[in-house]
């Protein structure tokens, strides 16, 4: 792999919080999931519980704590496809995102999205960037251990045959 800078071969980035203000599409699921299938005078709606977490301890909690009455594969699949609907046109990037994507792109240093969430968000975000793209994709599909631990990063570094010491 050849960069113009020999000592960073790849950046990796992460999504929610870091590429994109994300969290919010998340929060406004799961208070409609709450709404239209649990008990929403229970526990005062969610909070920063659900943040960080997997897609399976968010799921439960709704289930456990609002009376969500469906299975956590239900769930969790009604949570992206409220959350990819909210998402369509209304991403917001954090600040210095755009420019550090584009001055990555002009000094030939691979990007690759990382990311817990499902490859059909991460598809969705990538999609709304105005011209930058990522040469791959780690999404929380593609892993069996997730952050913090570090198999999606170790595995964003190995498809582009990067050294993960050489990675931002």
């Amino acid at each position: 792999m050849a960069t113009s800078n020999p000592q960073i071969q790849a950046l990796l980035c992460d999504m929610d919080g870091t590429l994109s203000d994300t969290e919010v599409f998340w929060q406004q699921a799961e208070r409609r999931i709450i709404a239209e299938y649990g008990n929403p005078t229970a526990g005062g709606g969610p909070s920063h519980q659900t943040i960080g977490v997997s897609m399976e301890a968010s799921a439960a909690l709704l289930r456990d704590q609002y009376g969500v009455a469906l299975e956590i594969d239900q769930l969790i699949q009604l949570a992206v496809d409220f959350a990819l609907e909210s998402m369509s046109g209304g991403v917001k990037w954090m600040p210095g995102v755009l420019a550090l994507l584009d001055e990555a792109e002009a000094a030939g240093i691979p990007r690759v999205l990382v990311t817990s969430s499902p490859s059909s968000v991460a598809r969705a975000i990538v999609s709304e960037l105005p011209g930058q793209s990522f040469d791959a994709i780690i999404s929380g599909d593609d892993v069996s251990s997730h952050k913090p631990e570090p198999e999606p990063y170790l595995r964003a570094a190995e498809a582009l045959g990067a050294e993960v010491q050489r990675c931002v």
